[in-house]
């Protein structure tokens, strides 16, 4: 893997424009294909503001048109993923006089779209839960392609417990992770589960000890970074896509897909790689 290249409260990424406002609330890491977005307030466990979610979206904005990312890993810095929504500031909000039904509808949609940006992104995503993931956090969890998580994790949507209500696509993604029945117990006990049960009921893909969640998510991105850039595009979409199909209409997307591919200049690379025993290097081509 290549040398690390470290976006700390910057703006620039590569030499080209990464976000269109500065980082204070996030960090940003690329190792050659694969870049790391962290959550970067520990001392709050990594709960969103205002502020994160601004730079959040930017990040989203700014990976989207980025097609030297081939996989985005989100995770926090510290003890936790993410803790969620930052109630202190929620708090203050709903004690402001002016803290119309539209102003909060505004900043609700604001959170919304987090989930709606990360779906769409080109890259496939992958959530390291390194500690607490609630609320917010864990809802941003679910909009990841694949979920990793540390022996040390607690994962839950408490919002019933603090007359609250789930966002950021809850009651359609838990429902289509974990089942119906296992995603209603989840949201309406509101208690938290630890990462080896989210594993036990598909909630997160793998559970690991603490030690071994770095190297696990390195290896993994490393392996999903192999693969060709637009297999994975074509995959990845109709993967999200596919609840809303039918058979006959699935199968028509696959059909186009594989044409797409037999298309590219991919397709002949890991041909040759094949037939030559070595490494494909695809260009997303």
């Amino acid at each position: 893997m290549s040398s690390c290249q470290v976006i700390d409260r910057s703006i620039t990424f590569d030499g080209m424009v990464l976000t269109d406002i500065p980082l204070a609330d996030l960090s940003v890491h690329r190792h050659g294909p694969v870049v790391t977005v962290r959550l970067a307030r520990p001392d709050v466990l990594n709960a969103f503001r205002a502020r994160t979610r601004a730079e959040f979206a930017s990040v989203l904005r700014a990976l989207r048109a980025d097609e030297q990312a081939r996989v985005v890993v989100l995770t926090g810095e510290g003890r936790a993923f993410s803790a969620g929504q930052d109630l202190r500031e929620l708090g203050g909000l709903l004690r402001e006089e002016d803290a119309s039904d539209d102003r909060l509808r505004e900043g609700i949609e604001e959170l919304q779209e987090l989930t709606r940006a990360l779906l769409s992104l080109p890259q496939v995503t992958v959530a390291a839960l390194n500690g607490v993931a609630v609320g917010l956090g864990a809802e941003l969890a679910l909009a990841c392609d694949l979920r990793i998580a540390a022996h040390s994790a607690t994962i839950g949507f408490p919002e019933a417990r603090r007359a609250m209500f789930q966002t950021n696509g809850v009651m359609w993604l838990l429902p289509r992770i974990v089942g119906l029945a296992r995603a209603g117990h989840l949201v309406l006990t509101g208690r938290l589960i630890e990462a080896a049960e989210a594993e036990r009921i598909g909630l997160v893909h793998r559970a690991c000890p603490d030690a071994e969640l770095a190297p696990a998510v390195e290896a993994l991105a490393a392996d999903l970074a192999a693969n060709a850039p637009g297999s994975l595009r074509l995959a990845k979409r109709l993967l999200r896509d596919t609840w809303g199909l039918d058979l006959t209409e699935v199968m028509a997307r696959e059909t186009d897909g594989m044409l797409a591919c037999l298309r590219s200049r991919d397709l002949r690379e890991g041909t040759l790689a094949f037939l030559e025993g070595r490494t494909p290097h695809y260009e997303g081509r």
